[in-house]
């Protein structure tokens, strides 16, 4: 048998942040050190420490600067930090309702 195509699992991926993050945008897991994060709209640049963490973008997109690097990372790109990581991060795109690859 097949996997489904990686899109598909990010469709459910979303589906399911959606579903778990209805109100409220950003819900700390039972699991240690797992949040989920969600955004109706996009979000004007701020200032950020990232923590150690690994940034799977379900849906959407998002920009990260450090120092005079740019870091896109949406449906296909992640971010990755081991250390804190002071940066400027804004959300790109964003939307309040679950989006199928074929209309994003």
């Amino acid at each position: 048998m097949l996997a489904p195509p990686i899109h598909c699992s990010r469709q459910r991926l979303a589906a399911r942040i959606l579903a778990l993050t209805a109100d409220t945008e950003v819900l700390p897991t039972a699991i240690p050190h797992v949040t989920l994060f969600r955004r109706p709209g996009p979000v004007a640049p701020q200032a950020v420490v990232y923590e150690p963490s690994l940034a799977i973008i379900a849906q959407g997109k998002k920009r990260t600067l450090v120092g005079n690097e740019t870091y896109i990372h949406d449906d296909a790109h992640f971010l990755l930090t081991s250390i804190d990581l002071p940066t400027i991060a804004e959300v790109l795109d964003a939307s309040r309702a679950l989006r199928s690859k074929d209309t994003a």
